[in-house]
């Protein structure tokens, strides 16, 4: 469930669910886009949980999404993570959309997860790197996410239209582009989407 379904959204209600049972709540409300990743993982981990779990869909919502919800009953974070476990590492986030990633928006995020967290980075905006790629957005699929698709299928690895296949494409955006320095070790992070790509070929 963690590589397949949105590994990064299970990291995240670990710690949100374990501060939801330490306050004696017994239920979980939460919402997504049509494809989101982050409501399949709510619903499974709230039920490993003992939560019961409320789920707000948008009508677009694939039956792939529905049934797996019914069956079972985070780029801020990643950012946050270099800066605490790797101070020299650098983490860029390959936006597939405008709406939401700002370095604002994500620096307001980091704060509240140290505040979850009990901790301190001492993180900046000057720590954060947006590369924006591929697209108007996460239901619209594009060329470049499904060359990057076809690409990475001949690897024996699988991404979806709407999130990993556009992301991958930004990542080979940056790669042309000289931001990687030769020997430097590049980490891709597949956050999921197995339930975009189940959805199209279903």
């Amino acid at each position: 469930m963690r590589d397949r379904f949105g590994g990064n959204k299970v990291r995240k209600l670990e710690y949100i669910l374990a501060d939801a049972l330490n306050s004696r709540a017994d239920c979980v409300i939460t919402s997504g886009g049509s494809r989101s990743n982050q409501t399949v993982a709510a619903a499974v981990c709230c039920a490993k949980a003992g939560l019961s779990v409320h789920i707000v869909l948008p009508e677009s919502a694939p039956k792939v999404t529905r049934s797996l919800i019914a069956l079972s009953g985070a780029c801020a974070g990643a950012a946050l993570g270099t800066k605490l476990y790797h101070p020299k590492t650098r983490a860029t986030a390959i936006a597939i959309g405008r709406r939401f990633t700002h370095k604002e928006t994500l620096l307001r995020q980091i704060h509240e997860t140290e505040a979850l967290l009990r901790c301190e980075s001492g993180i900046g905006l000057e720590d954060l790197h947006i590369h924006f790629s591929c697209g108007k957005g996460a239901d619209v699929p594009s060329v470049k996410g499904r060359e990057a698709m076809e690409r990475m299928a001949a690897e024996g690895v699988f991404l979806d239209p709407y999130y990993t296949g556009k992301a991958f494409a930004g990542l080979m955006e940056l790669a042309r582009a000289g931001t990687f320095l030769p020997g430097e070790n590049v980490v891709f992070i597949h956050t999921g989407g197995m339930v975009s790509l189940l959805g199209e070929i279903s």
